[in-house]
């Protein structure tokens, strides 16, 4: 983040063949518009400065327009972002604990007798972003490490510690351990192999073997029958 606005202005109003004025004007189309998109785009990446300060050098009063231009010429150049802190910051720091980051920007801000388009200001960020923070809601890592920067305090204090790794259940074998053998364990309270009865013969099986045991026994008869003869 090192270009001078001036040069980011005048390189980019030249690359879309339009003068300052044209491109701070009230043009909504053509190259005015892509030229004002284009810079507003690069100051809020190139340099420190808030979305109000961006808005003022593309000739608007507001930092909504300002992200909206920021926006805009993001999704052209292919990096599209729902908010202009995750063009900075890259997204949001998951472990981060919001409320304390929260009680820090706000405890600041009335100890230094500052509004929040003042504090906003100070920190580089617009002033919905610092509203946010003060509302422990998530914002852009960019505009986080700005607060703390602003107010004074490592932005380390403000992670949460991470919860130890829950232990694996007693009895399953460590990760890499075959799967059949990790499967194949008997589960408690069911009956083994050995254990379990027997299923039900159905009718027909039923019959079958009574027939069998029927002709077994007369051939029985008829060998004894033999022998005595």
């Amino acid at each position: 983040m090192t270009s001078a606005p001036e040069t980011i202005i005048a390189e980019e109003c030249a690359r879309h063949g339009v003068d300052e004025a044209d491109m701070r004007g009230g043009r909504q189309r053509g190259a005015p518009l892509k030229a004002r998109q284009a810079v507003a785009y690069r100051l809020w990446m190139e340099t420190d400065m808030s979305a109000d300060a961006v808005a003022a050098h593309i000739g608007r009063s507001d930092h909504a327009a300002a992200a909206y231009a920021i926006l805009a010429h993001a999704h052209h150049v292919g990096r599209p972002a729902a908010r202009i802190s995750d063009l900075r910051g890259g997204g949001t720091v998951a472990d981060l604990d919001w409320t304390k980051l929260a009680f820090a920007a706000a405890g600041w801000r009335e100890g230094a007798s500052h509004d929040i388009r003042a504090a906003a200001t100070k920190a580089g960020i617009g002033r919905g972003e610092w509203r946010k923070a003060e509302k422990g809601r998530a914002v852009g890592t960019g505009t986080v490490l700005r607060i703390c920067r602003t107010i004074g305090i490592d932005p380390f204090l403000l992670v949460s510690p991470a919860a130890p790794a829950a232990a694996p259940p007693a009895g399953l074998r460590p990760e890499g351990a075959d799967a059949r053998s990790r499967f194949s364990r008997p589960l408690d309270g069911c009956p083994q192999k050995a254990d379990r009865p027997s299923a039900p013969l159905r009718g027909s099986a039923r019959s079958g073997i009574a027939a069998g045991q029927a002709r077994d026994g007369q051939k029985a008869s008829h060998e004894t029958a033999g022998k005595h003869e």
